[in-house]
């Protein structure tokens, strides 16, 4: 029989394991006699009890006195060993617990199907984005996060030592505690700041960011306000009442109204007219209201002033979160002011000192107008509202996929939405950059050419009673075609009337038409920003 050779150190793990563990008080009793004993008279004589019948007085051996210190440094050893193992508690179980109650360690890497959330030993919690994938690893002072792709929302708890690190391919943020986004893209990294500091590392370049800061590692990734950054959290109306709290820190007080300043780089106008537009004071040839453009000049027929801030704001400025369902007959986007605001219209004409670019006349060189003869002050805010979040269905997508590398660009050339679909269906490639809407008998149709799922969302937002979140992470372009029967979950926006008398069938309700494409239109509740009139006044005539 082969014989097993077996270690001291295993030898000793087995008897530990068999042995009873003394009781704290017993091995520091244990250990002070032993150096009570050792720290007595070297030469003194070993006197043997009085009520032995012989009595022995003899100097110990060297030999003796060695074995005898050697097996009392090895008794304290034994004794240290055992309390340490006693108090040293069971080994940390996971470095990280999912939302799911799946707990993961350092080298597991973490994948995200449709949004989760982790949270670490430290108390840190992190949001993953639907199709995020990250790695944990232990840092030399703390825990790195590896980022590997999709987007992440750091909650970063205070760390009494070391730090918490985020990395991606080619960036390293590194907190103490603070709130924080990063996000992992193929041309590069973009993080940004909700709540603290943070420090961001690329090569031998660090920066400090703050609340409302944000930084991009790659020139070829596109600028993302921080609003659009965060719509896609669960969390997201109390990350962007963080932030708005957080920025209020970082700005004194306002002791008075006062005049903003001209944005940087803007040109300015050479004269500006503006009067009242009326029955008497129409001029000849205006019946609607809008924006009319020629180079260097701007004329805003009969505008109210919630229509010009529509149009400067929002249309040509920075759009709102979540609310484009709202710019249409009856804009619900802008809240307070008086009532003479969202009636009262005036023509406004203005001359620039040279020709700018249209966008800029109708943005903020018609900011610098309502901010300056109306005394405009706004600010915007954000409320959470009923939304529907649109997921794709168990059976998977329906859709055309479109490589708009290979497709008809439209060129304005009469074609219904059916024609558009059949033409798919017949081989042939499919027509691309356009949007276009029609009737078909009792129904209304759309066909959307080389259309994103996020932008498919967002015109579903127009047709529906609430706006639409894109929830479904999928990439990509497709060719849609949607057919419905209007009923009382849609809305007219585009003024489409149905032909009623004809053999055409009815179509399904919109939600139905949607799980035909292979999604899901499910109810939630989202963030909604809208922009409040905090002051304005009417101006004087000129």
């Amino acid at each position: 029989m082969k014989r097993e050779t077996k270690s001291a150190g295993k030898i000793l793990d087995e008897f530990f394991a068999r042995a009873l563990k003394p009781s704290e008080e017993q091995t520091d009793l244990s250990r002070r006699n032993i150096l009570r004993r050792l720290s007595a008279e070297p030469h003194s004589p070993l006197v043997a009890n009085d009520s032995d019948p012989v009595s022995v007085v003899r100097k110990p051996s060297w030999r003796f006195r060695f074995v005898l210190a050697a097996a009392a440094v090895v008794i304290v050893l034994v004794g240290t060993m055992v309390l340490f193992r006693s108090n040293r508690g069971p080994a940390p179980i996971a470095a990280a617990e999912a939302s799911d109650g799946t707990r993961y360690r350092f080298g597991d890497t973490v994948y995200s199907n449709a949004g989760l959330f982790l949270k670490l030993a430290d108390g840190s919690r992190i949001e993953m984005r639907s199709q995020a994938q990250l790695s944990l690893e232990s840092a030399d002072d703390g825990m790195r996060i590896r980022l590997n792709s999709g987007s992440v929302i750091v909650s970063a708890a205070k760390q009494r030592a070391g730090h918490l690190y985020v990395q991606t391919k080619d960036v390293i943020v590194s907190v103490v505690g603070t709130v924080f986004l990063v996000n992992a893209e193929e041309n590069g990294s973009r993080v940004a700041v909700i709540q603290g500091e943070v420090r961001v590392r690329q090569g031998a370049v660090e920066k400090k960011l703050r609340p409302g800061e944000q930084v991009a590692t790659s020139p070829l990734m596109e600028s993302v306000p921080m609003i659009k950054e965060l719509s896609w959290s669960q969390n997201a109306p109390a990350h962007l009442a963080l932030l708005q709290q957080s920025l209020a820190l970082l700005q004194p007080p306002a002791i008075a109204p006062v005049s903003p300043p001209q944005e940087p780089g803007i040109p300015k106008w050479e004269a500006v007219s503006v009067k009242p537009c009326n029955e008497e004071s129409r001029p000849p040839g205006v019946r609607g209201a809008g924006p009319r453009l020629s180079p260097g000049r701007l004329t805003l027929e009969c505008m109210n002033v919630e229509q010009m801030i529509t149009m400067s704001y929002i249309q040509n400025g920075e759009r709102l979160l979540n609310s484009s369902f709202l710019i249409g007959p009856v804009n619900l986007a802008i809240k307070g002011g008086p009532a003479w605001a969202h009636t009262d219209k005036y023509m406004i004409e203005a001359k620039a000192e040279d020709t700018p670019d249209k966008n800029v006349m109708m943005g903020p060189m018609t900011r610098a107008i309502l901010e300056d003869r109306f005394q405009l002050r706004t600010h915007r805010e954000i409320e959470e509202v009923p939304m529907y979040a649109i997921t794709v269905a168990k059976g998977g997508l329906k859709m055309q996929p479109v490589d708009l590398n290979d497709c008809r660009k439209f060129h304005g050339e009469r074609t219904t939405p059916m024609e558009a679909m059949a033409a798919i269906r017949a081989g042939e490639k499919p027509l691309c950059g356009t949007v276009m809407g029609d009737v078909h008998g009792p129904n209304i149709v759309w066909y959307f050419g080389g259309q994103t799922l996020e932008g498919f969302a967002n015109i579903l937002s127009n047709q529906l009673d609430r706006h639409v979140l894109d929830k479904t992470g999928i990439q990509g372009n497709f060719a849609i075609y949607l057919e419905y029967m209007r009923d009382e979950n849609t809305r007219n926006f585009q003024n489409l009337s149905p032909v009623e008398g004809t053999d055409i069938q009815p179509g399904p309700s919109i939600i139905t038409a949607v799980e035909e494409l292979g999604l899901k239109l499910e109810p939630t509740k989202g963030p909604r920003q809208y922009i409040v009139i905090d002051h304005v006044e009417r101006p004087t005539e000129n």
